[in-house]
């Protein structure tokens, strides 16, 4: 946000800015998430072009399908092209979640609330 809120753009530039930092796929995602959690996940492969039987079948809506079987979860080339530079690697940003995510459930546990 830092880089957005101080980048000069072009007073006619309306583009959208979707900021992140990691060209990642969901695959790439979803190790870095087992690995920072300790444990691996089960993973489902999706057919290519799913039916809507199938669909009801997996329990999935049109869009999360769609949503989840895009290679790229994020594409970053404009914000990169344009000075860009991730600070954390998406390693270091995911294991730093997990850490909040757990603390979170751990806090929320202790104290009553689930």
């Amino acid at each position: 946000m830092v880089w957005l809120g101080t980048f000069q753009k072009q007073p006619q530039d309306d583009g959208v800015y979707l900021l992140k930092g990691f060209d990642t796929t969901w695959r790439q995602l979803k190790e870095a998430m087992d690995l920072a959690a300790g444990k691996t996940a089960k993973m489902l492969e999706l057919p290519e072009a799913l039916t809507e039987d199938e669909m009801a079948a997996y329990g999935l809506s049109p869009f999360a399908v769609k949503t989840m079987t895009v290679n790229r979860i994020w594409k970053d080339d404009k914000i990169r092209k344009l000075g860009f530079a991730t600070k954390y690697s998406l390693t270091d940003a995911v294991e730093a979640e997990v850490r909040d995510l757990l603390s979170r459930k751990r806090t929320s546990e202790n104290s009553g609330i689930l």
